[in-house]
């Protein structure tokens, strides 16, 4: 003999259940009917078996589906992407490159000037992004301009020190 606790002892043996103990099957004629997961009930002070929570959460918004079909599963949840672009950030990176690209052509810097000033002008609203890339654009277009004026000043003073006639 074992002394295995699991197996059945010779004594004992295994008798059917009667009739009257058995479970009753589902009744499958009538189709189940999906029932959308309810939102969490937030705390409310003296309701019984409530956790006291410092912060109570507000119930979320459910999508409401048609009820599923007999077989099959519910449907998947709506997914989440997450906060999306401004519309007008691009104006601040506009106004960034041109006054990157200063360094290249002296006339992009009025192009940095503009696009910074309306880019700035839309993250102020609210209606754009990157606020430090305008600022950026717009400051190297500025010292774009002035360095444009300072060399046509300096070169029109040599021309005019040349003494030519």
């Amino acid at each position: 003999m074992s002394d295995d606790p699991f197996l059945a002892k010779p004594q004992e043996h295994m008798t059917p259940a009667e009739p009257s103990v058995q479970p009753t099957p589902p009744d499958v004629s009538a189709p189940a009917q999906y029932q959308p997961p309810q939102p969490p009930v937030p705390y409310q002070p003296g309701a019984p078996g409530g956790v006291p929570t410092p912060y109570a959460q507000a119930p979320y918004a459910q999508a409401h589906y048609p009820p599923a079909q007999p077989g099959y599963p519910p449907p998947p949840p709506v997914p989440y992407y997450g906060p999306q672009s401004k519309p007008k950030t691009w104006m601040n990176w506009v106004a960034l490159g041109c006054g990157i690209a200063m360094f290249v052509t002296c006339i992009s810097g009025i192009a940095a000037i503009v696009f910074g000033h309306l880019g700035i002008a839309a993250a102020n609203r609210g209606e754009a992004d990157a606020k430090g890339a305008g600022i950026a654009g717009l400051v190297l277009g500025y010292l774009s301009v002035v360095a444009l004026v300072a060399y046509i000043f300096i070169f029109a003073a040599m021309i005019g020190s040349a003494g030519f006639q």
